[in-house]
């Protein structure tokens, strides 16, 4: 995972608690296929609404963008057609 995205500006807004979540969340993505990616989002997110926690669609869409800032594009276009499918 780069550290690139530590100078987005949305980075600020987001609270530490959160924010830990979401670059441990992002680090076990890491090489994983688009598919199995959002599959484990999904499954994360869940996880997160039993604890009484959820993410707002700026901290969802800046976590999808950590976790696919390495990957080529056409699999970066491929992560953002299934989630938009998704929505």
């Amino acid at each position: 995972m780069k550290e690139n995205f530590m100078n987005h500006p949305d980075m600020k807004s987001i609270p530490k608690e959160k924010l830990d979540l979401i670059l441990a969340f992002a680090k076990q993505q890491e090489g994983k296929k688009p598919e199995e990616i959002l599959t484990a989002m999904m499954t994360f997110s869940a996880r997160l609404r039993q604890q009484g926690l959820s993410f707002t669609k700026q901290e969802s869409n800046l976590m999808i963008e950590i976790m696919t800032e390495s990957m080529p594009e056409e699999e970066k276009q491929k992560v953002r057609l299934i989630k938009s499918l998704l929505s």
